[in-house]
């Protein structure tokens, strides 16, 4: 029975690190009862498929993001989890708010005021030309953006639309 034991037992574990939102895949090799081995790695299919690539420009399709509300805006957003969806991008925002927002947005009016001009500002940056680097990153021709704030949760979406389907 004892021998069963040194026998060599393999699990794995899928997981996607919200660090760097990159699927891996953990391999847990028992040799021995106390000696346990891992490695990260990422299979066949996930590296023929292009899902690593895909990881990447959501990467840095969101520094984009970031790096544009940050000098619009004084602040970027904390985390930032986009999708790509056909010929869509869309963006979910968090953190964004700036102390003095949160402290202008404590009454209905401030909350409206905050609200009108998180949008409106997005929207006519983008309306006038999308930002460097993002047609690169994406492959296509920006057309839209559709934006809303919710200033109690503190959260943004934006729906980026493309000419065609991001690759």
């Amino acid at each position: 029975m004892n021998d069963l034991l040194y026998q060599l037992f393999s699990f794995i574990i899928a997981f996607t690190s919200s660090r760097n939102n990159k699927t891996c895949i953990l391999a847990f090799h028992f040799n021995h009862v106390r000696k346990v081995s891992t490695s990260c790695m990422i299979s066949k299919k996930w590296r023929n498929s292009g899902d690593v690539r895909m990881t990447k420009k959501v990467h840095d399709f969101n520094d984009i993001i970031r790096k544009l509300r940050k000098n619009l805006l004084g602040k970027g957003p904390e985390k930032i989890h986009t999708v790509f969806v056909e010929n869509m991008a869309i963006s979910t925002m968090y953190g964004n708010l700036t102390p003095t927002e949160k402290f202008i947005a404590r009454t209905a009016e401030g909350k409206e005021m905050v609200h009108a001009a998180r949008t409106r500002l997005i929207q006519d940056v983008y309306a006038t030309a999308p930002p460097e680097g993002l047609e690169d990153v994406t492959g296509a021709k920006f057309v839209h953006l559709f934006s809303d704030f919710k200033v109690d949760e503190d959260m943004a979406v934006s729906v980026f639309v493309f000419d065609k389907p991001i690759a």
